[in-house]
């Protein structure tokens, strides 16, 4: 399952930037999220491991693929219902930011059936998410 997410957020790019792309720092942006356990010592990098789990329990250990601030950043996660991929490209437009996000998921066995749910709730809850990253962007 491949899908595009675009946002324009009120906040600077680097700025948004720095918050995505930083894993310590998901919990107070993204929503699904119940724990997150950053496993590389250091600031954010190509190779960043971390393993994350949502709020309904399932379990994925990241890792991001590209870092290029403050322009692109994307990341790669396996987990026993899906492996996921997730680009993030920012681009300035004055003191706002247009955000993409192309998301891809691949559920596992029987999860297929999962995939329609997900593409329908996902791309709502993402825009949440990269506003509230926004707010934080910001300091609001």
């Amino acid at each position: 399952m491949y899908f595009v997410v675009t946002e324009t957020v009120q906040a600077p790019r680097a700025a948004l930037f720095e918050i995505i792309s930083d894993p310590r720092r998901r919990l107070e942006w993204q929503s699904s999220l119940r724990s997150v356990h950053v496993k590389t010592p250091g600031e954010p990098r190509v190779g960043t491991r971390w393993r994350e789990v949502t709020r309904g329990g399932v379990a994925f250990e990241m890792e991001i693929t590209v870092f290029e601030p403050p322009a692109l950043w994307s990341e790669r996660g396996h987990g026993w219902l899906a492996d996921a991929q997730l680009a993030v490209a920012f681009e300035a437009a004055g003191d706002l930011t247009a955000v993409r996000v192309d998301v891809g998921i691949s559920f596992w066995g029987p999860f297929r059936l999962l995939a329609p749910a997900v593409r329908a709730l996902m791309p709502g809850a993402l825009r949440a998410d990269l506003l509230r990253a926004g707010a934080l962007a910001r300091g609001t």
